[in-house]
């Protein structure tokens, strides 16, 4: 099973994430500001980050205060641990508990607090140790280990603690720094990464008992600010920002001795505090390719909650290139939930689609809604051979265009720095519609925008049995619980051959989303859901966790 990195930092005041399966191209956003306090940037916070109980939590400093918050990609919420911290907190996971160790505002030293669940805060330990820069925390050995500058000789020093409450601080090493050092367990070794006070350099020394430490290595990347370890790909991987704080650099061992330098497309500006980097599972998958993509839906088992509140962006990084005689579409796919038995089926529409989608040889895009409804029903889902259909019940259908439509400057190209916004319509739980803004590269909604369409009134192409006069009232209408976003040919079963370019995917709703492989627990289960157009269009791994956003790149395939 892949893995995806995952990076936190701090920039222009808020949280930010960012998620890559490779290293190279990343997915990026702005914790949503729902929990920021108002104030000015603080430079000194970096953030920490922690995967536990199916979700990335990450814990940061606030922005006008000093109180000591944490969050989590379910929510997105800020909670308040009730601690102060000076400077930005470090993260783990220790004996099936969330771990936070930061500098105490009350006494300068080394505190660490824990909890079971990531809401109530407990388990307060005071380390007696002292730093003025951020701490860093692994596992090793079974024990909990954390790495400090000290705030009278800058050496670089670690103390460890089976269970987190008492701490043994171990003989200082040799090495000295000025900014807040890393930590990770790879080859069986505690690797402590620093930023060296003296050539700022980066540096790393490596442990086999935390007590001698007979390997320093010197990658050589010059910073000032504070780096980052993680174990990625059966390598150790470090991040640090270049010494102009300008560029994000990337480098990796697979013995911890020869590095390679790894080129990073990162579409976000860098930290001004440096980058924190975890590594977390891949959600499972099969090949992520063209129509073969990430299914997504609440967790759990049917019964599944409805997806309210549903919005997709899709974000264009380098210019989307493609033949124009066969285009692109963006489909957003859904499926109801679990259908009702009978005959006929008690539901009208189950299978829900909302793209846009593009015409041969055409700039033109529009919104275009594609709904079917089910055939006949055997314990709970639609059987898709037709000789299984009851011959009383046509499908119905409902395909309804935009009034408008939106224009490229040219065929075949999507530019770099365009952006569609789409949010799905609602009434009550039920999905009545879409619309689609649509913003080109200098943050100008273009001409024709938002594409708007509004399923009540309209007319379904086969008319339903149970409403002979095939307009569609709310009665048609039904929550959505199951879905997925594909990049793929425009109609009609077609191809889509991307030449290149890349760009991001950002899906949110309530409740948080989880990636799953599978259209199981929906109304789609027995036919596999999915659409009949293909493309070559490639997709990122994404983290296996809770998502109140979930985020995604996706692009050309490196061979085009």
């Amino acid at each position: 099973m892949p893995d995806v990195l995952v990076a936190g930092y701090e920039w222009s005041s808020q949280v930010s994430v960012a998620y890559s399966d490779d290293g190279t191209d990343w997915a990026w956003m702005q914790v949503p500001n729902n929990w920021t306090t108002e104030g000015n940037q603080q430079t000194s916070a970096s953030v920490g980050l922690a995967y536990f109980n199916n979700a990335i939590w990450c814990a940061f400093r606030g922005v006008s205060t000093t109180n000591l918050y944490v969050i989590s990609s379910s929510t997105w919420k800020h909670g308040d641990t009730g601690k102060s911290t000076v400077v930005g907190p470090a993260m783990t996971v220790f004996n099936d508990r969330l771990r936070i160790a930061f500098i105490s505002e009350a006494t300068g030293h080394i505190e660490v607090i824990s909890s079971s669940a990531g809401e109530s805060w407990d388990g307060w330990a005071n380390t007696r140790q002292s730093s003025r820069v951020a701490p860093a925390m692994a596992v090793f050995d079974e024990k909990l280990w954390i790495a400090y500058i000290d705030q009278d000789t800058n050496r670089v020093k670690v103390m460890w603690s089976n269970d987190g409450t008492a701490w043994n601080p171990m003989p200082p090493t040799s090495q000295s720094s000025r900014v807040a050092p890393a930590m990770a367990v790879f080859d069986k070794k505690l690797w402590v990464a620093y930023i060296d006070q003296d050539t700022n350099r980066l540096e790393m020394i490596a442990s086999a008992d935390g007590k001698t430490w007979p390997i320093r290595v010197v990658p050589g990347q010059k910073s000032k600010l504070s780096p980052s370890l993680t174990v990625f790909r059966n390598a150790l991987w470090a991040a640090s920002v270049d010494a102009s704080g300008l560029v994000p650099e990337l480098i990796s061992s697979r013995d911890g001795h020869s590095w390679e330098q790894h080129a990073t497309r990162i579409p976000w500006l860098p930290a001004t505090t440096g980058l924190t980097m975890i590594t977390v599972p891949a959600a499972p998958s099969g090949p992520l390719v063209g129509g073969n993509q990430y299914v997504f839906s609440a967790p759990g088992n049917a019964p599944l909650p409805p997806l309210l509140d549903f919005q997709m962006q899709i974000f264009i990084y380098e210019n989307l290139t493609f033949g124009a005689d066969k285009p692109l579409s963006f489909q957003l796919n859904c499926c109801a939930g679990v259908v009702t038995t009978g005959r006929p089926p008690r539901q009208k529409i189950t299978w829900q689609q909302y793209c846009l989608t593009m015409q041969p040889n055409s700039t033109q895009m529009i919104l275009h809604v594609q709904n079917f409804g089910p055939g006949s029903v055997v314990d709970g889902v639609i059987q898709p051979d037709p000789s299984d259909l009851d011959p009383d019940n046509i499908i119905a259908m409902i395909a309804p265009n935009s009034d408008s439509q939106i224009n490229f400057p040219s065929v075949g190209v999507i530019p770099a720095g365009w952006q569609f916004l789409m949010s799905l319509q609602y009434l009550g739980n039920k999905v009545s519609g879409a619309k689609c803004h649509v913003y080109d590269n200098t943050g100008a909604e273009v001409l024709g925008s938002p594409l708007t369409v509004k399923l009540p009134g309209q007319t379904g192409t086969q008319a339903f049995p149970a409403d002979p006069t095939g307009v569609i009232d709310e009665s048609w209408l039904e929550p959505i619980v199951m879905g997925q976003l594909v990049v793929v040919g425009y109609a009609g079963g077609n191809h889509a051959t991307l030449t290149g370019g890349t760009g991001q995917i950002a899906l949110s709703c309530t409740p948080a989303l989880i990636p799953g492989d599978s259209w199981n627990n929906s109304a789609c289960q027995q036919a596999g859901g999915g659409t009949a157009e293909t493309s070559n269009c490639v997709y990122s791994h994404v983290p296996n966790a809770q998502n109140a956003t979930l985020l995604q790149r996706f692009g050309a395939p490196p061979s085009a």
